[in-house]
């Protein structure tokens, strides 16, 4: 699917992932993840705990809002205030409304747009804070302005992120295009910065 990949993404480097190769793109972010071996090759990355992987369609369990956006031992650190404040950043006030509050049990997956469990999976991001972000293909389901948002955010708060998609998008969120061609071939560019 993809002919003698290498690349080497240094913490720091935002880098989109693009091409008509859906196949190709699918399987490298799940080859990173873990999920789907490399039949040829390795794939080297950060330890788990230090990279979050935000597919398509996110896998919420049932539970609260405080459960899902809070990592396992930040529960004493991470505020009811810092909850809400991040919620209506990213544009889910009303959900924690609809929710009741922060500690009522709900189905995610059946109550959420996959929009709204896309940018709920984002806010847990922000709160786990990893060194990298592989996300695929947000854009399917975010407006262009939450896009830009969500990767402000990731910037903001050193969050380095591989973002996978079937088009360019705005070249200013990303410092390098791994372009995947239908045959397997790809190309490597860095986006050069005005001073």
């Amino acid at each position: 699917m993809l002919k003698n990949l290498t690349a080497d993404i240094p913490r720091g480097t935002r880098v989109l992932v693009v091409g008509p190769n859906e196949v190709a793109r699918t399987a490298l972010f799940r080859a990173t993840a873990g999920t789907w071996p490399a039949s040829v090759g390795k794939v080297i990355r950060p330890p788990l705990d230090e990279i979050f992987f935000l597919p398509q369609r996110p896998y919420l369990p049932p539970g609260t809002l405080r459960e899902l956006l809070v990592p396992s031992g930040c529960e004493q650190v991470i505020t009811d205030d810092q909850i809400t404040t991040t919620l209506h950043e990213a544009g889910l006030g009303s959900i924690q409304v609809r929710a009741g509050g922060l500690d009522n049990e709900h189905d995610w997956s059946a109550t959420l747009s996959l929009g709204e469990q896309q940018l709920l999976a984002l806010a847990r991001l922000i709160f786990t804070r990893p060194a990298f972000a592989m996300l695929d293909r947000v854009t399917a389901s975010l407006r262009p302005a939450q896009v830009r948002e969500v990767l402000r955010r990731l910037e903001e708060n050193s969050v380095t992120y591989v973002a996978f998609a079937e088009d360019a998008e705005s070249s200013e969120l990303y410092d390098a295009v791994l372009e995947i061609d239908g045959d397997g071939g790809w190309s490597w560019s860095r986006i050069s910065r005005a001073a």
